[in-house]
C-alpha cells in the first residue's frame, strides 16, 4: 500500500505481517489498538508516520519493524509487550521520546539485547550519532542513536550491565518501575543526563553504575538501598547535594569519587562501612556530618575517607559509638571537628596530621578509649588552639588531647560550672600541652590520673572539685603536677572540700595559693616543699591538716588562719594537726591562728608541728603569744 495515508484496522485484526506496509511512505496514521503483533521490517520506511501509542495489546515488535520511520516522534508501549526485535527503531532520526516495558529485546536480558542500544543499530544516517555501549570485558556494542532522542520511560523489569551505558544524547531517565539492582555501569558515561529515577526499590548500587554522568545535578536514591559499590557514584561532577537513604549500611572504597560540586553530605546511622577515599576528589566538599552508629574500614593512614577533599567541618554526630584507626587523617583543609554524645571509642591517629584543624568540640558521655601514646589521636595537628568541653561528658580518656602543644585553654560549655559532668581525666589526657596556661578542675570531676598533665604548660590552676583524688602515682612522694614546672597559681573555690595529699609536693614553682572558706581538710604533704611560697592564708573552716602538710617550705614568712570570709565573729574550726605539719619553716615569722586559746589546748597535735622552724619566730594563738623555741 505505497501510497496509503490512513489506515483504521478492524477489530479482529491483530497481525500485521512481515513488509505489511514497508515503504508506505505517505502513512501517517495507523491505529494500534487492538494489534497484537508487528512482523519484520512491518513500517519500513514509513516517512510520515508520527507515533507508536494505544498499543496496549501489542505483545511483538519484529526485528526492523520501524527502521526509518523518520517522522516518529514518540513511541508508547505498555507491560503487556514481550519482545521487541533487533533495530525496531533504527534510523528514526527524529525521534524524541519512548515509554517501554523493558531495556533491549526481552525481559531481564543479560547478553547484548538487554542494552537499550539494541533497538537500534549500527547504520549511520543523518541526524544519528555512533555510540558505544560497554558490555563485558573489552567488549563494546556499536549503535546509532538519533540526536533528538531525550527522554526514556521504562515500566518494569530488571536492568542489566550497561543498560544506557556511554548513551551521551539521553535527558531524561526513569526507571524507577524496574526491579532489582542497579547493575554495573548501566549509565556510565550518560553525560549529559540531568535527571534519572533510579528502581525504587533496588538495594545496590553497582560498579560505576553512574560513573560520569557529569550533568546530573540532583539524585534521589532507592529509599530500601544498602550498598553503594566501588565508583557507583563517581565522577557527577555538577552532583550539588545528595540525601543518603537510612536503609543504608555499605559505601565502597572510591564510590563518590571525583563528585567535585557536592559541599556537603550526612552519613546515616545504619552505614557500618566506609571504604578507602570514598570521596576521594570531592574538592567542594566541606561539611561532612557522620552519624553512622558503628562503622569500621581498615583504613591506612595515606588512604582515608575523605582524602583530597575540602571538608573544613567534621560534624560526627551523637549515634555514632567508633571512630576507626587513621580515620580522618591527613585532612589538609579541616579546621573544626565536633565529636558527637555517642562516641566510645577513638581509634589511634584518628585526625592525625590535619594540618589545619583549629577546634574541637568535645559531646561525647560515655568515652572510653581515644589512640595510644605513640598513635594519639591529634598528632601531628599543629594548629589545634581550641578545644571546648561539653557539659555532659563523664570522661576524657588517657591521651585525648596529648602532644596538643598550642591550646592555651580548656574551655567548658556549660552556663553554669556546676552543670558540669566530667568525673575521670586519665592518663597523659593532657600531656605535654606545652602552651596550656590554665586549667580549671570542675565541681563533678572525682578522679584524674597521676599523669594527666605530665609536662603540660600550665601557669594557673583553679579547682572547683571539692574531693578530687588522684590514683596510680608512679612515686610516693610525686606530684602529679610535678612536670608542670610553668605552675605558678592555684585557686581553691569555696566549693572544695578536701585537698589531697600531695597533691603540689615539691613544687617550687608554686608563688601564690588562693583559699576560699570551704575547705575542711589538707591531706598529708599536699604543699610540702613547696619552696617557692612566702605566705600562706588558711580559711577558719579548715578542721584537719595533715602530716608535712606545709612541710620545707623553707621560703614561708607568714601563716595566717582566719575568716577568708568577711566574718569576724567565726573563729578557727582546727581539730587536728598532724606530725611536721609545719616543719623546717626556715625563714618564719609569725603563725597567727585565729581561734580562742582554750580551744587551742582541745586541737588535736602531731609530734613536732613546728619542727626546726625559726627560732626567732612565733605563733598567736588568739590573744597569747609563743615563740616555735618554746614550743
Amino acid at each position: 500500500f505505497p501510497y496509503t495515508t490512513l489506515f483504521r484496522s478492524a477489530n479482529n485484526l491483530e497481525s500485521v505481517f512481515d513488509y505489511a506496509f514497508y515503504n508506505c511512505q505517505y502513512l501517517s496514521d495507523f491505529s494500534f489498538a487492538n494489534i497484537k503483533k508487528i512482523g519484520d521490517w512491518a513500517f519500513y520506511s514509513c516517512l510520515t508516520l508520527p507515533y507508536l501509542s494505544n498499543s496496549s495489546k501489542l505483545e511483538e515488535i519484529g526485528i526492523h519493524a520501524f527502521d526509518s520511520c523518520t517522522n516518529l516522534k514518540y513511541v508508547e508501549l505498555t507491560n503487556n509487550t514481550y519482545l521487541i526485535g533487533n533495530g525496531a527503531f533504527a534510523k528514526c532520526a527524529k525521534l524524541e521520546r519512548m515509554t517501554l516495558p523493558f531495556v533491549g529485546s526481552g525481559q531481564s536480558r543479560t547478553d547484548e539485547k538487554g542494552l537499550f542500544g539494541y533497538l537500534f543499530d549500527s547504520s549511520e544516517f543523518v541526524g544519528g550519532s555512533i555510540y558505544y555501549q560497554d558490555f563485558g570485558a573489552d567488549y563494546y556494542y556499536t549503535v546509532v542513536l538519533p540526536d533528538t532522542l531525550k527522554e526514556v520511560t521504562i515500566l518494569g523489569e530488571y536492568l542489566s550491565k550497561g543498560s544506557f551505558s556511554n548513551l551521551f544524547n539521553l535527558e531524561k531517565i526513569d526507571v524507577s518501575a524496574c526491579l532489582g539492582s542497579v547493575p554495573t555501569t548501566c549509565f556510565y558515561s550518560c553525560i549529559n543526563l540531568t535527571e534519572l529515577s533510579l528502581p525504587s526499590e533496588a538495594i545496590n548500587i553497582k560498579e560505576h553504575a553512574l560513573d560520569s554522568c557529569m550533568n546530573l545535578t540532583r539524585l534521589t536514591l532507592p529509599t530500601k538501598l544498602k550498598e553503594i559499590d566501588r565508583y557507583g557514584l563517581a565522577n557527577l561532577t555538577n552532583l550539588k547535594e545528595i540525601s543518603l537513604p537510612s536503609t543504608l549500611e555499605v559505601i565502597k572504597a572510591n564510590a563518590f569519587y571525583n563528585c567535585s560540586s557536592l559541599s556537603y553530605i550526612t552519613i546515616p546511622e545504619n552505614v557500618t562501612y566506609i571504604g578507602n577515599e570514598a570521596f576521594v576528589g570531592c574538592t567542594n566538599l566541606t561539611t561532612f556530618n557522620l552519624n553512622a552508629i558503628n562503622w569500621s574500614n581498615n583504613i591506612s593512614k595515606s588512604k582515608t575517607i575523605l582524602k583530597d577533599t575540602n571538608v573544613t567541618v567534621l560534624n560526627i554526630g551523637d549515634s555514632v559509638v567508633n571512630i576507626p584507626d587513621n580515620a580522618f587523617a591527613n585532612m589538609s583543609e579541616i579546621t573544626m571537628v565536633t565529636i558527637g554524645k555517642g562516641v566510645e571509642t577513638i581509634g589511634k591517629n584518628a585526625f592525625a596530621n590535619c594540618l589545619k584543624l583549629n577546634t574541637v568540640q568535645v559531646s561525647a558521655t560515655k568515652l572510653t578509649k581515644t589512640g595510644e601514646s605513640d598513635n594519639t589521636i591529634f598528632r601531628g595537628c599543629p594548629n589545634l588552639t581550641k578545644v571546648l568541653i561539653d557539659s555532659e561528658v563523664t570522661s576524657i580518656p588517657a591521651y585525648m588531647f596529648y602532644q596538643c602543644d598550642k591550646v592555651e585553654y580548656i574551655e567548658y560549655t556549660a552556663s553554669k560550672l556546676e552543670d558540669m559532668s566530667l568525673s575521670f581525666v586519665g592518663k597523659f589526657a593532657f600531656g605535654y600541652m606545652t602552651s596550656l596556661k590554665e586549667f580549671r578542675i570542675p565541681y563533678s570531676l572525682e578522679t584524674i590520673e597521676h599523669t594527666a598533665f605530665k609536662k603540660s604548660g600550665i601557669s594557673k590552676l583553679i579547682v572547683d572539685a571539692p574531693n578530687v583524688q588522684f590514683k596510680n602515682a608512679s612515686s610516693t612522694d610525686t606530684s602529679p603536677f610535678a612536670t608542670c614546672t610553668n605552675l605558678k597559681s592555684v585557686e581553691f573555690t569555696k566549693s572544695v572540700r578536701t585537698i589531697p595529699a600531695k597533691m603540689f609536693v615539691g613544687m617550687s614553682s608554686i608563688t601564690k595559693i588562693v583559699f576560699k572558706e570551704g575547705v575542711t581538710t589538707i591531706e598529708k604533704k599536699a604543699f610540702a616543699l613547696c619552696e617557692g611560697l612566702t605566705s600562706i592564708s588558711l580559711p577558719t573552716s579548715l578542721e584537719v591538716l595533715g602530716d608535712h602538710a606545709f612541710y620545707g617550705c623553707k621560703n614561708v614568712t607568714n601563716i595566717s588562719i582566719y575568716n577568708l570570709g568577711g566574718n569576724s565573729a567565726k573563729k578557727s574550726n582546727l581539730t587536728k594537726i598532724g606530725n611536721l605539719a609545719f616543719g623546717r619553716l626556715a625563714n618564719i615569722i609569725e603563725i597567727n591562728i585565729d581561734i580562742e586559746y582554750e580551744n587551742w589546748n582541745k586541737v588535736t597535735k602531731g609530734n613536732n608541728i613546728f619542727y626546726q622552724c625559726n627560732p626567732e619566730g612565733y605563733i598567736l594563738i588568739g590573744s597569747k603569744a609563743f615563740y616555735f623555741s618554746d614550743l
